[in-house]
Parts: C-alpha cells; sequence; structure tokens
C-alpha cells in the first residue's frame, strides 16, 4: 500500500527523503504520515546515536501536486 525511501549520504550532515508512495485507494487512511513519522524516528535514533544534537536537516523534493501533504 506504501513505501517510504530515506537515506543519510555519507559525508553530509543531513538526512534526504527521496521517496513516498502511497497508493491511491488508501491515502485516506493516513498511511503516508505514518511511514513519515516512522522516518522521523529513524532520523532521531541516528542523529542521537551519532552525536547529532536534537535539530537536523532533512531534504525533501516534492512533486508540486503534494506540496499541501508534505505542508501538515
Amino acid at each position: 500500500m506504501g513505501t517510504i525511501r530515506a537515506i543519510k549520504i555519507p559525508g553530509k550532515d543531513y538526512y534526504k527523503l527521496t521517496r513516498l508512495v502511497v497508493v491511491q485507494k488508501y491515502r485516506k487512511f493516513k498511511f503516508g504520515r505514518i511511514l513519515v513519522e516512522a522516518f522521523h524516528d529513524w532520523i532521531r535514533q541516528d542523529a542521537l546515536k551519532n552525536s547529532k544534537g536534537n535539530f537536523v536537516d532533512i531534504v525533501c523534493h516534492a512533486q508540486t501536486q503534494a506540496m499541501g501533504f508534505y505542508a501538515k
């Protein structure tokens, strides 16, 4: 029903959300939000483990039709 792909780019101080897809008929169940929250949890754990502090940068290049989703 959905997938997310995110990476920590070696040698860089940011994380990158490279793909987020939820099959259209499942979007009303907020699976995208669940996937992004799991992404945030992973970043939190990784940043704390690697002494990055409480704040890190996340890069996301969204399609313009998805801007409303990411703004939430």
